[in-house]
This record gives structure tokens, sequence and C-alpha cells, in this order.
């Protein structure tokens, strides 16, 4: 909605309705309980409308030049001030219930905190998989010693060349085997025969 700023003389209500409108000159700075600040509306009262969507923040400086008592016993000052996203100032009707002649602190700062911007999600680089580790090798049967198996093919022709000389050695030994076993059982059977003899003479002589 298209609004213009009212020549402070024009804006002032008629007496009739509310006590004249008095020439002032002070500064007084807004303060809300709610922090939301004020409106700046056409006339000196809630049902008058407002002159800008927005509102006139917690601690901004009014300057003061009219003031007026309404019905109600609130007064309503006439001030200027410049919204946002505007190149000149309007002039209207201010409440100066909430208002108070200390400028704010540090901590009561006239323009709302900014909105946080939005936290940005941190992306993290896709992680490249590690190559599989390489299977170990299987390990080469060790290379056989040519000198060693020149030794064991020779020991094995010895072997070959000296088994049939083993063979009759041990024929030999089992052949003188043979004969102590014989001559032996000889010598026992003779013992046997003279004592048999022995003791049939024995026997005729009784």
């Amino acid at each position: 909605m298209e609004t213009t700023s009212q020549d402070p003389a024009s804006a002032a209500p008629a007496p009739s309705a509310e006590s004249e409108a008095r020439a002032v000159d002070r500064i007084l700075y807004i303060q809300t309980a709610d922090g939301l600040g004020l409106y700046m509306r056409t006339g000196p009262g809630t049902n008058y409308s407002k002159v800008n969507s927005h509102t006139m923040p917690n601690g901004t400086a009014l300057h003061i030049t009219r003031e007026i008592t309404a019905a109600n016993g609130w007064t309503w000052g006439w001030c200027t001030y410049q919204f946002p996203g505007k190149s000149t100032a309007d002039s209207g009707w201010a409440c100066l219930v909430e208002t108070t002649t200390q400028a704010p602190t540090a901590a009561q700062s006239a323009a709302p905190a900014p909105e946080p911007a939005p936290a940005q999600q941190e992306t993290k680089p896709a992680q490249q998989e590690e190559p599989a580790a390489p299977l170990p090798e299987e390990e080469a049967p060790p290379e056989a010693d040519p000198v060693q198996e020149a030794d064991t093919a020779e020991a094995t022709a010895d072997d070959t060349q000296n088994a049939p000389a083993k063979a009759a050695a041990q024929a030999e030994n089992a052949g003188t085997y043979s004969s102590m076993s014989l001559v032996i059982i000889g010598v026992v059977i003779g013992v046997v025969a003279a004592a048999a003899v022995l003791l049939i003479a024995t026997k005729r002589k009784r």
C-alpha cells in the first residue's frame, strides 16, 4: 500500500475529538517490552492505519516535535523515520508510552539481530577404496644341489655293486651257523647214547 507523508498540521486530530497537540522538541528512544518496536501511524491512536508495514526497532531515537494525549491517556508524538527500502523518510505518530529518555546500551541494540545463515552441511569427499593387497606368491622349491645328487647316486651304485658280496657273506655265515649246530647236536646225541649204555650195564650187574 502506497503511503504519503502528511503535513504535521493536517495530521493533528480535531480539538473536539482529543486534546490539542502541543509543540515540543525532545529526543526519546523506543524501548518496548516485547522487543518488537513501534509502528508509525497516520494518527494518534491504534485505530489509525500504519504508515509502513515495518516497525521502528527498539533503540531508535525519535525526534518528537509535537505531542498529543489520546482519550485513553496515552501520549503520542509526531516524528520522522526512514524505513528500510525507502529513499525518503516518512512522518507520523508514534505511541510514547514505551519510550525512554535514556539512550540504549550496547546490549539494547536498535537494529534486530540478523537471522543466522543456515548451516552448510560439510560435504566429505568420497573415500576411495584401497586396492586389495596382492596374494603372497608361492615360494619356489629350492634348487637341487648337483654335488649332493651326485653323492647320492654314487652311494646307490655302490650299494648295488656290493649287494652280491653281502648276500654271499650272509650265506657263508648261515652255513657256518648250520655246521656248528650239527656238531652240537652230534655231541648231545653221543652223550645221551653213552649214558644209556652205562645205565644198561649197571642194571645187568645187579
